[in-house]
């Protein structure tokens, strides 16, 4: 139980300030996870991924549970080389959750992080979720810790 509260909680802060923010409704809480997986060799990451050849660029994921707090659907949206998870696959993940719950499509959020937005703690009562910007330093490049 409490893995599944931990995964949820990091789905949660996931949809309210990372990378899966482009997936939120108005009327519905929204868990969610992006994803990006790479095609290219090393070599070719050094190009951006629309200037690759179709078949080189990245794949774009996007899995989520809604309402978080009771789910009833749960969804994957992959996007064959479609991209950024966030930037791609979360607004189709958005459009198919809108549709399930009967929501017209202004009640998707397609929100930004102000700058110095302060999120709040978890609900286990822990830390605070990092913003993005934080978060990005506190790993690294490649991921390196």
């Amino acid at each position: 139980e409490s893995t599944r509260q931990a995964v949820l909680a990091g789905m949660r802060g996931s949809v309210a300030y990372g990378s899966s923010r482009r997936a939120a409704l108005r009327a519905v809480p929204v868990g969610g996870k992006t994803g990006t997986a790479q095609v290219a060799s090393n070599e070719r990451m050094a190009e951006d991924n629309e200037d690759r050849p179709y078949e080189l660029r990245n794949h774009a994921w996007f899995v989520a549970v809604a309402p978080i707090d009771d789910p009833e659907i749960a969804l994957a949206v992959f996007l064959e080389h479609g991209g950024s998870g966030g930037r791609n696959a979360a607004p189709v993940g958005a459009h198919i959750l809108a549709s399930w719950f009967g929501l017209p499509p202004e009640e998707i959020l397609f929100q930004e992080i102000p700058p110095f937005a302060q999120p709040p703690a978890d609900s286990a009562g822990g830390e605070a979720i990092a913003p993005m910007a934080d978060r990005d330093e506190a790993v690294g490049p490649g991921g390196a810790r």
